[in-house]
């Protein structure tokens, strides 16, 4: 891709990365950094994503049990619905996607 400005319009399939946003993760990608692990490596992963969580938590005035990381628009919608389908009727269109209408499906 060439470096000249670009305007991007097709937010619902993604966004583009911030430069500040790929900086960071390039930080971190070629290490071996599982924050699971108990050796260094994996109390740093550790450390990195308790900062970045916090840094998130912080920006968004929101508290630690408050928010939930997930992987993907997908994973995203499901949790929501699934987490609050029996507390009411929700109005949805046949053109919805998919991850959205099989988590209300009767």
């Amino acid at each position: 891709m060439n470096c000249k400005k670009i305007t991007y319009f097709d937010y619902n399939a993604t966004a583009p990365l911030k430069k500040s946003a790929c900086n960071s993760m390039l930080e971190v990608m070629y290490a071996p950094l599982n924050p699971s692990s108990i050796h260094e490596y994996g109390r740093q992963a550790k450390k990195i994503l308790n900062d970045a969580t916090k840094n998130i938590l912080s920006s968004i005035g929101a508290e630690n049990s408050s928010i939930i990381f997930t992987s993907s628009g997908t994973e995203s919608n499901n949790t929501a619905l699934n987490a609050i389908k029996n507390v009411g009727i929700f109005i949805t269109s046949a053109i919805e996607h998919i991850s959205v209408l099989k988590p209300l499906e009767v």
